[in-house]
């Protein structure tokens, strides 16, 4: 039986070179409904190549079977490599095909489900600029210093449930990455990288983990949120981030930092910083807007 490729009518003579796109695979070993088969344009021919049942099949002139066969496996391999997104100038750049969620024409279901699953909406994705790249298949947010200018951005892999899959059963050997932060550490002065929603004459400051927890409790809370992309808990933090200035200092790390969290309270109150830690069984992110000030509140 030929591979249903074969004498598919894809249209894959329109993609530029380096294009891929993604259709459902309906091989008879296959039975994902996901779109797992990847169409990729090269400049003398296409490949095509399934990442759930490993079936692949290649057209275009220069290589025999045996180095089509090569080149997929390393295609398959090292799909998920990044390269470093940084301009002439040492400045960080965000991806080509960088584009907001909110003006995407065309989006994979699971980047929209990503962010809808924290009840943030596109316009949040319009008011923090956040957005995708299809050739990285990831969920992109830039991070900006206080002059607005580009420093870092974060990228989070839509794919990663089921490429960990492939990677835990070895199919893929590359251990996929569920966050990848391209940040040029030299250009700004070796300072650690943080996510800062400042808001004017807030006298509370918020310290999260991860970005979207610091949206969407700023979203509601309206005081300063900081994610600090971790969950150390050290004290240069207190003069990095000024936390004397504040009259109150919430500490709301995920549910399995929570001793950590506990720990830096009693520290940090004991230098003179007002703190509180904020125990939930559940990530910042993903309390219902409808709860969330009432953790504030019980803690």
């Amino acid at each position: 039986m030929k591979h249903p490729v074969e004498v598919l009518e894809s249209g894959w003579e329109d993609l530029e070179e380096g294009d891929t796109i993604r259709i459902h695979c309906n091989h008879p070993l296959c039975r994902e409904k996901t779109d797992a088969l990847t169409i990729t344009r090269l400049s003398n021919g296409v490949i095509y190549n399934c990442y759930r049942c490993g079936t692949s099949w290649a057209l275009f002139k220069g290589r025999s079977p045996n180095a089509a066969r090569i080149y997929i496996s390393q295609l398959r391999n090292n799909r998920h490599s990044i390269k470093a997104s940084v301009g002439r100038d040492n400045s960080v750049v965000l991806p080509r095909d960088f584009i907001c969620l909110k003006y995407a024409e065309k989006l994979p279901p699971q980047a929209l489900a990503w962010l809808f699953k924290y009840e943030l909406t596109l316009n949040d994705a319009e008011t923090y600029n956040i957005g995708y790249s299809k050739k990285l298949e990831r969920v992109v947010i830039p991070i900006y210093n206080s002059d607005c200018k580009l420093i870092a951005w974060q990228g989070r892999d839509i794919y990663y449930a089921q490429n960990k899959k492939l990677y835990e059963s070895g199919i893929v050997k590359k251990k996929p990455l569920k966050y990848y932060t391209e940040y040029n550490s030299q250009a700004n002065d070796n300072k650690k990288l943080f996510y800062k929603i400042m808001q004017k004459e807030s006298k509370v400051l918020v310290l999260v983990e991860d970005i979207l927890s610091a949206i969407k409790v700023a979203n509601k809370s309206k005081y300063s949120v900081v994610a600090l992309l971790n969950s150390t808990l050290y004290n240069k933090l207190i003069e990095t981030l000024n936390l004397h200035s504040y009259e109150k200092v919430y500490i709301w790390l995920d549910p399995d930092k929570r001793i950590e969290s506990l720990q830096g309270s009693l520290r940090w109150n004991r230098l003179g910083v007002i703190t509180k830690h904020i125990w939930t069984n559940y990530d910042p992110k993903e309390i219902p807007y409808a709860k969330l000030m009432s953790c504030f509140i019980m803690n």
